[in-house]
This record gives structure tokens, C-alpha cells and sequence, in this order.
């Protein structure tokens, strides 16, 4: 299970990010166009704007709901650094669970 939790946490930092996954979905939407879209039998521009809302809110909906079925990883704070140094603290913390 744990293999599972730190793959989606990683793809969840790049690939899956928010900001990854609302790209990709403006850019289909921009080359798609509403000619495009008529052609294929996409209701009208306002149903259109709706079901484009649906389309970005339910994969951002989706990998919330799988971010909350996996502990947060840990958070690591190295004082005073950004090297861990002989003799330096270092302090891992997490929002739930047992580090």
C-alpha cells in the first residue's frame, strides 16, 4: 500500500499537480473550439461552458478524494540549513498518523 501512497503523492507534484491537469484541460478546450465542437454535436456555447466546468471540477474533485485516502507524506525541516550537517536538528512532522 505504501508504494501506491508514494506514487500518487509524486505524480500529485507533477503530472496530476492542480495546475498540470487545468492545463492540459484549456489546452484540449482551446483546440477543440466551439466549430469543432457544433460539428460534433456539442450542445450550444452556454451547455458547452458547463460541461467544460464539469470537465476540469471532477478530475480536481477526483484526486482530492484520492489525496484524502492516503496519509500526508512527512514534512522534513532541516534548522539553521538546507544540507543535514553532523550535529543539526532536524525535524519531521506530519498532519496525521505516526511518524
Amino acid at each position: 500500500m505504501q508504494l501506491y501512497a508514494d506514487r500518487w503523492q509524486t505524480l500529485r507534484q507533477g503530472a496530476l499537480s492542480y495546475l498540470s491537469t487545468s492545463e492540459v484541460i484549456s489546452n484540449q478546450m482551446l483546440r477543440i473550439g466551439q466549430a469543432t465542437a457544433t460539428a460534433q454535436g456539442i450542445p450550444p456555447a452556454g451547455q458547452r461552458k458547463q460541461r467544460i466546468r464539469t470537465m476540469e471540477t471532477w478530475p480536481h474533485d477526483r484526486a482530492n478524494w484520492l489525496d484524502r485516502q492516503f496519509p500526508s507524506p512527512p514534512t522534513i525541516n532541516i534548522v539553521g540549513s538546507t544540507m543535514v550537517a553532523a550535529n543539526s536538528a532536524v525535524r519531521i512532522s506530519a498532519n496525521k498518523g505516526v511518524v
